[in-house]
């Protein structure tokens, strides 16, 4: 039987790594019929189990792991391969970044060449970054990201986004402590580490209360005015004072910082992305 081409490997890596069918065909942007008829041909082509579906999702066979930690590599060769090739002919960056970065990243990005800039779901950024579809990406608080290099690119403290009507909204600054009780919004796909960080657990190991589940900035805003939750968000983003309708940020003192990294595809050495990197680290 013909070797598998990479579009099923790709496949593979993205159900391998959600381990549910459904939210890897979300990723992909393909039904999950068609998700599961490409697997199936993978495991044909290979001749062996690579996945076995347990009740509570889908679990690695010694072969799937196998291939799973080849599979990401030559899927990011493969990926910067062709990437480099496009640039020999359209030498503009492209840049990812978070919305709630934009105006971060355009004082930090002053640089030439020109920089083709786009603002991207989190979630989305190391994926995109993995498949080619941008070169760089300033990452927001990311966490263990296979196949993409990280560099630390600044650290800053977090404030606390409250309703406007709440209790502690007119003190200038707030204890960590005085806020266990109050529910947090949860981002989707969040990993165990993320989801603590976002929580501001992951220093102290403090349990917390869930708040809705969200999945951009408007809906995190929405579930803090609606009185549902609270949220910590990066200083530059919202400094202590910022008022938006029903809502205030305050300082909080007893949170982790964030940290904004800039990524690449670990496999990518092209010139305007190193040129670009020694630009902005210095």
């Amino acid at each position: 039987m013909a070797d598998p081409d990479l579009r099923l490997l790709r496949y593979f890596v993205a159900v391998a790594e959600e381990r549910n069918l459904t939210r890897a065909a979300e990723r992909l942007l393909i039904t999950q019929p068609a998700l599961s008829r490409a697997i199936q041909s993978l495991e044909r082509a290979v001749g062996v189990d690579l996945l076995i579906r347990r009740p509570r999702g889908l679990e690695l066979t010694a072969a799937g792991q196998s291939l799973l930690e080849s599979a990401r590599d030559l899927d990011a060769r493969m990926s910067a391969a062709l990437q480099n090739a496009r640039e020999a002919e359209r030498p503009r960056l492209k840049v990812s970044v978070h919305i709630c970065d934009v105006s971060l990243a355009a004082e930090l990005c002053a640089f030439e060449p020109e920089i083709d800039f786009s603002s991207d779901d989190t979630r989305e950024q190391a994926d995109h970054l993995r498949s080619g579809r941008h070169q760089v990406a300033l990452l927001r608080d990311q966490f263990d990201e296979p196949g993409v290099t990280q560099h630390l690119l600044l650290t800053e403290p977090r404030t606390v986004i409250l309703p406007a009507r709440h209790a502690l909204a007119d003190r200038e600054c707030i204890e960590l402590d005085e806020l266990l009780d109050e529910p947090i919004t949860t981002w989707a796909r969040m990993s165990v580490a993320e989801a603590a960080h976002w929580a501001a657990a992951d220093e102290n190991g403090r349990e917390w209360r869930s708040g809705p589940t969200v999945t951009t900035p408007g809906e995190v805003l929405a579930a803090v005015r609606l009185e549902q939750a609270i949220a910590f968000y990066p200083w530059s983003t919202a400094p202590p004072g910022t008022a938006l309708p029903g809502l205030i940020s305050r300082e909080v003192k007893g949170v982790s910082p964030s940290k904004l990294w800039v990524g690449h595809r670990a496999a990518d050495r092209s010139p305007a992305v190193t040129e670009f990197l020694e630009c902005l680290l210095g």
